[in-house]
């Protein structure tokens, strides 16, 4: 370029506006929207965030670092129902860096009462008396920062762990998350109170306050409404209505709202779509700035925020790639100034996680602070327009969602109402179709399934004895008082990770497998064209469901002798628009007549029922908007129906 500049030539000045023109910026479908309709731009300019300079309006962010090159507390979940076993786990975090622990309890325990036994696969701990508390904490381990989570039990629960440390001995430096949550308790499925159980945790919180100053007995939990499938701005809503709930409590028993505040600690979710999650983080201190001032508080009181990883993000199929997630969401929680931070296992999906999956997810926080030095600067994406303009809308959003809650009764109104649920359910089902058809890609389950990975080990949860500590820890708590009294029954969230839909179309293949030789159920393909990128999405789709392909033909082939060489049990043809339907039809009578069980017809390019209809050969009608999963399923069954032995598929 220097030499081209002494021969005298030039690049004309050019600008924004003309950047615009060249690359079509202002057309669609440039422009688009995050999960919870924020826009989201391709191209920010200052003006994106001169509104939140103008509003006057920033962030209370971390300032002091916690550690070489860190500003968060590093947390590790801990949930073996072994307590020997817990407590081994727990010494070897604490030797390699942990900063707080979070002692999560069985699903019985949070709900105080059985569960089946399909929820003691992701274990938990049930202590129910002072010898277990020692075991879990021996003598000669120093007490470290502790956090509860531990549902509608939280009450008896903070009180025992009170205890312990009182014995023990623990000074006004020790720290405790108490965990104390009536309101995500109850949408968690907890028969409890939410009323009174607030009024009894606001009692606590004033005496922690007096008592254990390193103590904060409030926790904002947003993972029962995450789970049910709520946006980013539906979770701030919740999580401030949450707050605000939790301060007019505490301020009920003669708490100041600066004290009050100080009992509060708030965990978000972070899932893996990157900026708006470090936008939320941000936002949450925003909204919160508003709201604690609104009480009184003085302008500088701070916010306790910490992050988890997602559980509605993790897969059991493809649990390789839940490292990937589980890196993402903790970056954004940790680039959006999380105070501490609790990353799941990868294997977490499957099972209690061994020692090395926990090893794993610790030593992810040492690579985000020592390799890529997060910790360097406690307002790394301070100034940057894009995620300015993502937090001032996200928090804007989420605002308006907040005074509807609280013009509706708030919070605890709105889940016994069913008017939290009803938000919920309009934004999870969007995303279940946009998950069902493959829109919305999960790496491993909706697309690229990786069929020969093999399963990560994970530990052995014995039932019976899963099943007798949940009992003597639920009688412990009776005896104790703390007997569940709910006014009214707990609101029917949904709980479920993403992936849960096609993971059963998948597990279906796998018994298909078991009950027939080992082998998945084949398919043959027909195709219109040789190479047809289209036919490679299908096939995709089909392994995702637990599927393999067993032969494929061209429309115009021989359908019904390549059909009987392949050995499938079931055809499915597909139809692009330029394609006959008569061609269809007969190519589907082929591989009929050549002992298919059921022929499938798959359109690309118009939906099933628009145009030709489906004729009677065909057993289903896909497209590109079909619930796949669901679809799997009616497949299998129809199998499952049918004789799959070799003598039966050639009659």
């Amino acid at each position: 370029m220097g030499e081209q500049a002494a021969q005298g030539i030039s690049f004309p000045p050019t600008g924004l506006e003309a950047w615009r023109v060249a690359v079509g910026a202002d057309a669609p479908p440039l422009p688009e929207r995050t999960r919870c309709g924020v826009p989201l731009r391709h191209l920010y300019v200052e003006e994106d965030a001169a509104r939140l300079r103008q509003s006057g309006e920033t962030p209370f962010l971390p300032e002091a670092l916690r550690g070489e090159g860190r500003v968060w507390r590093i947390g590790q979940r801990h949930n073996h129902p072994d307590i020997a076993v817990a407590a081994a786990m727990i010494r070897d975090d604490l030797e390699n860096g942990v900063d707080f622990l979070l002692l999560e309890f069985s699903q019985a325990v949070k709900r105080r009462a059985p569960v089946t036994p399909s929820a003691w696969e992701r274990g938990g701990l049930a202590l129910s008396s002072m010898a277990d508390w020692e075991v879990l904490f021996p003598d000669d381990m120093p007490l470290p920062a502790l956090a509860l989570d531990a549902g509608g039990s939280a009450l008896p629960l903070a009180s025992d762990l009170l205890a312990f440390a009182e014995k023990r001995g623990a000074g006004a430096e020790w720290q405790a998350f108490l965990g104390l949550d009536p309101l995500a308790a109850w949408a968690g499925g907890a028969s409890i109170s939410p009323q009174a159980e607030c009024a009894a945790a606001a009692e606590v919180a004033r005496q922690a306050a007096r008592e254990h100053p390193g103590a904060r007995a409030f926790r904002v939990s947003t993972l029962p409404c995450h789970l049910a499938g709520v946006s980013d701005a539906q979770e701030l809503a919740f999580a401030m209505a949450s707050g605000r709930a939790y301060m007019d409590a505490m301020l009920a028993v003669g708490m100041g709202a600066e004290e009050a505040s100080g009992q509060l600690l708030f965990t978000l979710q972070a899932d893996t779509d990157f900026f708006p999650q470090i936008a939320k983080f941000r936002a949450a201190r925003l909204l919160w700035k508003r709201i604690i001032q609104a009480f009184g508080a003085p302008e500088n009181t701070a916010m306790l925020l910490h992050g988890e990883s997602a559980w509605r993000c993790l897969t059991r199929y493809a649990p390789h790639v839940n490292i990937a997630r589980i890196a993402t969401a903790g970056w954004a929680a940790v680039i959006g100034g999380a105070d501490g931070l609790l990353l799941h296992p990868f294997t977490a999906a499957l099972g209690v996680a061994d020692a090395e999956a926990r090893r794993m997810a610790r030593n992810m926080h040492f690579l985000f602070a020592e390799e890529a030095m997060a910790g360097e600067r406690a307002a790394a994406v301070a100034g940057s327009w894009c995620v300015d303009a993502l937090t001032h809308d996200l928090a804007e959003s989420a605002w308006g969602l907040f005074q509807e809650i609280e013009k509706h009764g708030g919070m605890a109104e709105c889940l016994r109402s069913g008017r939290v649920g009803e938000m919920a359910d309009k934004q999870r089902e969007w995303r279940a179709r946009e998950i069902a058809t493959g829109a919305a890609p999960i790496v491993g389950v909706n697309v690229h399934p990786h069929e020969e990975e093999a399963t990560p080990a994970v530990c052995e949860v014995d039932a019976k004895t899963r099943r007798l500590a949940d009992a003597r820890a639920l009688e412990g708590m009776e005896k104790g008082g703390a007997s569940a009294s709910a006014d009214a029954p707990p609101p029917s969230l949904p709980q479920a990770r993403e992936s849960e839909a096609w993971e059963r179309a998948r597990d279906r293949g796998v018994s298909f497998a078991e009950e027939n030789g080992g082998a998945l159920p084949s398919v043959f393909l027909v195709a219109s064209g040789e190479g047809d990128g289209r036919s490679a999405r299908v096939k995709d789709l089909l392994a995702c469901g637990g599927m393999r392909i067993g032969g494929e033909a061209h429309l115009t082939a021989d359908v019904a002798a390549e059909f009987a060489k392949s050995g499938a049990l079931f055809a499915i043809v597909m139809q692009a628009e330029e394609d006959a339907p008569t061609a269809v039809t007969a190519a589907a009578d082929a591989c009929l007549q050549a002992g298919a069980h059921l022929v499938c017809l798959w359109r690309h390019g118009r939906g099933a029922g628009e145009g030709e209809e489906a004729n009677p050969p065909f057993f289903l009608s896909l497209d590109n908007e079909s619930d796949l999963p669901q679809h799997f399923q009616i497949i299998y069954d129809a199998l499952r129906q049918a004789d799959p032995r070799e003598e039966a598929r050639n009659p």
